[in-house]
Protein backbone atom coordinates (compact mmCIF):
# COMPACT_ATOMS: atom_id res chain seq x y z
CA UNK A 1 0.00 0.00 0.00
CA UNK A 2 1.50 3.52 -1.05
CA UNK A 3 0.81 6.49 0.79
CA UNK A 4 1.18 10.31 -0.24
CA UNK A 5 1.00 12.87 2.24
CA UNK A 6 1.84 16.76 2.26
CA UNK A 7 5.27 16.05 3.22
CA UNK A 8 6.66 12.63 2.43
CA UNK A 9 5.91 9.05 1.26
CA UNK A 10 5.11 6.25 3.32
CA UNK A 11 5.15 2.58 2.41
CA UNK A 12 3.27 0.14 4.72
CA UNK A 13 3.39 -3.40 4.63
CA UNK A 14 0.75 -5.46 6.62
CA UNK A 15 1.55 -8.75 8.10
CA UNK A 16 -0.68 -10.43 10.69
CA UNK A 17 0.65 -11.94 13.86
CA UNK A 18 -0.83 -14.10 16.50
CA UNK A 19 -0.38 -15.19 19.86
CA UNK A 20 -2.47 -18.18 22.24
CA UNK A 21 -1.86 -19.03 25.87
CA UNK A 22 -3.62 -22.38 27.09
CA UNK A 23 -2.48 -23.70 30.33
CA UNK A 24 -4.34 -26.19 33.38
CA UNK A 25 -3.94 -26.59 37.07
CA UNK A 26 -3.99 -29.21 39.58
CA UNK A 27 -4.08 -29.32 43.07
CA UNK A 28 -3.27 -32.67 44.52
CA UNK A 29 -3.06 -34.03 48.69
CA UNK A 30 1.05 -33.44 49.59
CA UNK A 31 2.79 -36.70 49.71
CA UNK A 32 3.71 -36.57 53.36
CA UNK A 33 -0.05 -36.33 54.12
CA UNK A 34 -0.30 -40.09 55.76
CA UNK A 35 -4.40 -40.51 55.40
CA UNK A 36 -4.92 -38.69 51.63
CA UNK A 37 -6.52 -41.07 48.96
CA UNK A 38 -6.95 -39.61 45.58
CA UNK A 39 -7.72 -36.17 45.42
CA UNK A 40 -9.29 -36.64 48.93
CA UNK A 41 -7.60 -35.80 52.12
CA UNK A 42 -8.24 -34.10 55.55
CA UNK A 43 -8.07 -30.09 56.49
CA UNK A 44 -4.89 -29.15 58.39
CA UNK A 45 -3.06 -31.09 55.76
CA UNK A 46 -1.25 -29.84 52.86
CA UNK A 47 -2.15 -29.27 49.22
CA UNK A 48 0.28 -29.00 46.63
CA UNK A 49 -0.27 -27.28 43.13
CA UNK A 50 1.34 -27.34 39.50
CA UNK A 51 0.46 -25.12 36.47
CA UNK A 52 1.50 -25.41 33.00
CA UNK A 53 1.55 -22.44 30.68
CA UNK A 54 1.83 -22.63 26.73
CA UNK A 55 2.48 -19.97 24.57
CA UNK A 56 1.96 -20.18 20.61
CA UNK A 57 3.13 -17.39 18.41
CA UNK A 58 4.21 -16.76 14.99
CA UNK A 59 6.28 -13.88 16.38
CA UNK A 60 8.32 -14.89 19.25
CA UNK A 61 10.37 -11.54 19.15
CA UNK A 62 7.29 -9.60 20.21
CA UNK A 63 5.08 -12.43 22.40
CA UNK A 64 6.90 -12.69 25.85
CA UNK A 65 6.10 -16.15 27.44
CA UNK A 66 3.57 -16.52 31.35
CA UNK A 67 5.89 -15.06 33.81
CA UNK A 68 3.58 -14.94 36.64
CA UNK A 69 0.68 -16.57 38.64
CA UNK A 70 -1.14 -16.30 41.78
CA UNK A 71 -3.20 -18.19 43.42
CA UNK A 72 -6.17 -17.42 45.96
CA UNK A 73 -7.42 -19.38 48.73
CA UNK A 74 -11.12 -20.35 50.11
CA UNK A 75 -10.75 -19.84 53.90
CA UNK A 76 -9.29 -15.64 53.15
CA UNK A 77 -13.36 -15.59 50.71
CA UNK A 78 -10.50 -15.28 47.82
CA UNK A 79 -9.60 -11.60 48.49
CA UNK A 80 -7.06 -10.76 51.28
CA UNK A 81 -4.13 -13.24 50.72
CA UNK A 82 -2.62 -15.04 47.64
CA UNK A 83 0.58 -16.78 46.90
CA UNK A 84 2.70 -15.85 44.07
CA UNK A 85 4.02 -19.17 42.27
CA UNK A 86 7.38 -19.90 42.04
CA UNK A 87 8.26 -20.52 38.02
CA UNK A 88 10.41 -23.37 37.97
CA UNK A 89 10.81 -23.96 34.17
CA UNK A 90 10.69 -20.76 31.76
CA UNK A 91 10.24 -20.05 28.10
CA UNK A 92 6.97 -20.70 26.42
CA UNK A 93 6.04 -23.70 28.12
CA UNK A 94 6.52 -22.60 31.57
CA UNK A 95 5.86 -24.66 35.12
CA UNK A 96 4.89 -22.73 38.04
CA UNK A 97 4.58 -24.58 41.84
CA UNK A 98 4.04 -22.71 45.34
CA UNK A 99 7.24 -21.80 46.85
CA UNK A 100 8.64 -24.09 49.18
CA UNK A 101 6.68 -23.42 52.45
CA UNK A 102 9.61 -22.76 55.59
CA UNK A 103 6.62 -23.78 57.72
CA UNK A 104 6.61 -27.32 56.20
CA UNK A 105 8.54 -29.95 58.04
CA UNK A 106 9.92 -31.30 55.12
CA UNK A 107 10.49 -27.60 53.43
CA UNK A 108 7.79 -28.84 50.77
CA UNK A 109 6.41 -26.88 48.27
CA UNK A 110 3.04 -26.85 50.06
CA UNK A 111 -0.09 -24.33 51.17
CA UNK A 112 -2.06 -26.04 54.31
CA UNK A 113 -5.47 -25.78 54.87
CA UNK A 114 -6.74 -24.57 57.53
CA UNK A 115 -7.80 -27.05 60.41
CA UNK A 116 -11.18 -26.07 60.74
CA UNK A 117 -11.97 -26.05 56.90
CA UNK A 118 -15.34 -27.64 56.81
CA UNK A 119 -15.74 -30.86 54.44
CA UNK A 120 -16.87 -30.51 51.06
CA UNK A 121 -14.95 -28.97 47.90
CA UNK A 122 -11.76 -26.81 48.44
CA UNK A 123 -11.23 -24.82 45.56
CA UNK A 124 -8.09 -22.95 44.70
CA UNK A 125 -8.43 -20.19 41.96
CA UNK A 126 -4.80 -19.28 39.85
CA UNK A 127 -4.72 -16.03 37.88
CA UNK A 128 -1.80 -16.65 35.25
CA UNK A 129 -0.37 -13.34 34.11
CA UNK A 130 2.32 -11.44 32.65
CA UNK A 131 2.16 -12.86 28.82
CA UNK A 132 2.78 -9.77 27.09
CA UNK A 133 1.75 -9.07 23.58
CA UNK A 134 2.14 -5.71 21.23
CA UNK A 135 -1.32 -5.42 21.89
CA UNK A 136 -1.85 -5.52 25.59
CA UNK A 137 -1.48 -8.86 28.16
CA UNK A 138 -2.96 -12.77 27.83
CA UNK A 139 -4.20 -14.13 31.17
CA UNK A 140 -6.35 -17.00 32.41
CA UNK A 141 -7.97 -17.90 35.33
CA UNK A 142 -7.28 -21.52 36.05
CA UNK A 143 -9.15 -23.26 39.30
CA UNK A 144 -9.35 -26.93 40.54
CA UNK A 145 -10.65 -29.02 43.65
CA UNK A 146 -9.53 -31.13 46.47
CA UNK A 147 -12.07 -32.77 48.64
CA UNK A 148 -12.04 -32.56 52.34
CA UNK A 149 -13.06 -35.51 54.26
CA UNK A 150 -12.51 -35.00 58.28
CA UNK A 151 -9.45 -32.96 59.84
CA UNK A 152 -6.03 -34.09 61.11
CA UNK A 153 -7.33 -34.07 64.67
CA UNK A 154 -9.17 -37.33 63.52
CA UNK A 155 -5.64 -38.63 63.43
CA UNK A 156 -4.06 -38.58 66.31
CA UNK A 157 -5.20 -40.43 69.54
CA UNK A 158 -4.22 -39.55 72.89
CA UNK A 159 -3.85 -42.50 75.54
CA UNK A 160 -2.29 -43.61 78.97
CA UNK A 161 0.62 -45.67 78.50
CA UNK A 162 0.50 -49.40 79.48
CA UNK A 163 1.99 -50.54 82.68
CA UNK A 164 4.82 -52.56 82.95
Amino acid sequence: MWLTYRYGWWEFDFDRYNASLTASMTITPDEKNPTASGKTMKSGYGINQTVTANVNTNQSSAVTAAQNAVTYFPEFRYESFWRLLERISSGYSAKFEFAKNKYSTYNRRTHFTPIWMPDGNYKSYTWLIDCWTPTGMLSMNLTDTVTISGNLWMDWHIAPQKPD
